[in-house]
């Protein structure tokens, strides 16, 4: 069971159930005095340093994480994943976990993910190459499947980002997988908006890649997807709901996506984001979508 590490109470009251931590399965972190981001330039919000403590800080109510990487320059894929097992492991101890950042299509794949693990202090869960910008032949490609290989047979999650779009795809690609853990980041990056025939698209993606049993969904980024804050609350709801009616809540998971969905236009605080999940969450499986989807899915703590 999670420990509560900065609430003065042990359990928090949900409805008639009880629930012991909230796991927060996607938090990004940077330093630019340490690292480089070249995404990060130009980006005026989102280009201010983003630090472990200052996450805490806005996130009382968490009393777990993962840690995502987060773009980082080349190279220094490593050093980020040493910087942040250390930063955020003495904050949560007993709960804290690291997707890392790996080229899934490098030949040397597993000795890089051996690295990473040593690098992670024994708290690599999972890796993620971001796709969002990837061609669909590249993902149908036997590379990129011999890598996914390579990731499941290091018991590792693949964390799956990519753009609405793309779904089809990437359900061919996992319908095709005889084995891995995979969990679709940001719900998609669904359209968030007025665009109904988008939104209906999106919808079909889900319900199709819902049927996969071994993929598993981050309740997260739509912040980021947003143009405002008032479009967010408005068409937020349904699409949560949408997802968690077609995953079910042992494969829905909360995210945060700090500081992005916090930095973005449509962005909120993490305890606003978080009421906005737990209203399209019935209040009998939400003790699966705070934590204990998390700790099964990631394997926390094994």
């Amino acid at each position: 069971m999670y420990r509560l590490m900065r609430c003065g109470r042990s359990q928090r009251r949900t409805g008639a159930a009880e629930v012991s931590g909230l796991v927060d399965v996607h938090v990004h972190a940077w330093d630019r005095s340490r690292f480089a981001y070249g995404w990060l330039d130009g980006e005026s919000e989102m280009a201010v340093t983003a630090l472990p403590g200052a996450y805490a800080a806005d996130a009382p109510e968490v009393t777990g994480c993962i840690f995502v990487e987060a773009a980082v320059d080349a190279g220094a894929e490593v050093d980020e994943v040493r910087w942040a097992a250390r930063s955020f492991g003495g904050t949560w101890p007993d709960s804290f976990a690291v997707v890392a950042a790996v080229d899934v299509f490098d030949p040397e794949l597993p000795t890089r993910v051996d690295v990473l693990s040593d690098a992670a202090e024994g708290r690599l869960v999972g890796v993620r190459y971001l796709l969002q910008d990837v061609p669909d032949d590249r993902l149908d490609s036997a590379a990129f499947r011999r890598g996914l290989g390579h990731v499941a047979a290091r018991g590792l999650v693949f964390d799956v980002c990519v753009r609405w779009r793309q779904l089809d795809a990437v359900a061919e690609l996992l319908e095709g997988m005889g084995r891995g853990r995979f969990v679709l980041d940001h719900l998609g990056k669904p359209p968030v908006g007025s665009d109904q025939a988008a939104t209906r698209a999106w919808q079909k993606s889900i319900t199709r890649l819902a049927q996969l049993p071994n993929l598993s969904v981050k309740l997260s980024g739509l912040p980021a997807e947003a143009a405002s804050r008032e479009q967010l609350r408005e068409f937020a709801p349904e699409l949560l709901a949408h997802a968690v009616a077609s995953f079910g809540s042992n494969r829905c998971m909360f995210a945060s996506d700090w500081p992005v969905s916090v930095r973005a236009p449509g962005g909120v605080p993490t305890g606003e984001w978080l009421e906005i999940v737990r209203g399209a969450v019935p209040v009998s499986q939400w003790d699966a979508v705070a934590s204990e989807t998390a700790r099964a899915v990631y394997r926390i703590g094994e």
